[in-house]
């Protein structure tokens, strides 16, 4: 809705000063510099203003420099290619290593770059799946960091964010199709646990939605499931209301029950309209630096 994009631009603007080319450390950047680039990338493949790419390759060199290398320790060999909260550098603090869930934005915003026409290093997002595979089950649940625990399952944020990180990566390898399409049936055959997320419950519904609606069948199942929940929560005003679960982060809470609830399901709620990349929108693939649709 164009009405809408005057707020959205004072939005992108406000993520665009907020990042560099320039490593970083404290805090949990990787985090910020994942959702930035989707959501700077949503937004140039939506209005093509030319500001944006420049930004998008300065979070595309940070994200760079922030990936675990291959040629790690042999110590540290199984976080190769992984993402932590902070740079792979322990001088800044990276925390307690690399796992599934930020990797996975790591790749989504790769994608949607790729999208934009901006140069990926292929290698990269290679060594981040293979991250990735390593901590996926076989009936494609992607557990915590790189280790597989069998056939169960949890929480199933990182199983949606690997499925949409996947299905946007614009490529015609088969394997990252299949794999998609494993992450988001797993989430379709066992969608029970779909408002009991880790860490940002907000943050899990989403990536569980838009990754299991990649593959349509199993994301009918997942809404089907869950329609309860949906309706618990709304309030009289239209609004929707946070819902505190298993592992509740008190942030998701304190930063605005409604407004941040109500945000996150109105983005599930209109995966069916499809204009946005991530809710299944015509792929898009600029030339480098074209700046015509």
């Amino acid at each position: 809705d164009n009405a809408y994009l005057p707020a959205v631009k004072k939005a992108m603007e406000a993520m665009a000063r907020a990042t560099s080319g320039e490593i970083q450390y404290g805090g949990l950047p990787v985090w910020q510099y994942g959702l930035y680039g989707a959501a700077l990338s949503e937004y140039y493949l939506i209005t093509r203003e030319p500001w944006v790419l420049p930004e998008l390759e300065e979070i595309n060199k940070w994200l760079a420099l922030a990936q675990h290398p291959q040629t790690a320790a042999p110590e540290r060999v199984h976080i190769a290619g992984g993402f932590g909260h902070g740079p792979h550098s322990s001088k800044g603090g990276n925390g307690y290593g690399a796992f599934t869930v930020v990797t996975a934005q790591a790749m989504m915003a790769w994608a949607w770059m790729r999208r934009c026409g901006l140069s990926v290093d292929d290698r990269r997002f290679q060594a981040a799946h293979e991250f990735i595979a390593k901590g996926t089950n076989k009936i494609g649940y992607v557990w915590y960091a790189d280790g597989v625990g069998g056939t169960g399952y949890a929480d199933m944020g990182r199983t949606g964010a690997s499925a949409l990180a996947h299905y946007l990566y614009p490529t015609d390898r088969e394997d990252f199709k299949a794999f998609s399409r494993l992450n988001a049936e797993c989430i379709g055959n066992h969608p029970d646990t779909f408002i009991d997320t880790h860490g940002c419950p907000l943050l899990g519904l989403v990536w569980t939605a838009l990754g299991a609606a990649t593959d349509p069948p199993s994301f009918r199942k997942l809404m089907d499931h869950n329609r309860w929940a949906m309706s618990l929560s709304q309030c009289p005003d239209g609004t929707f209301y946070y819902q505190p679960n298993r592992d509740n982060n008190p942030q998701d809470y304190a930063a605005a029950p409604r407004l941040s609830a109500t945000a996150a399901t109105a983005l599930i709620l209109t995966i069916k309209q499809k204009h946005l990349q991530m809710t299944g929108a015509k792929p898009i693939v600029c030339k480098s630096n074209d700046k015509t649709p």
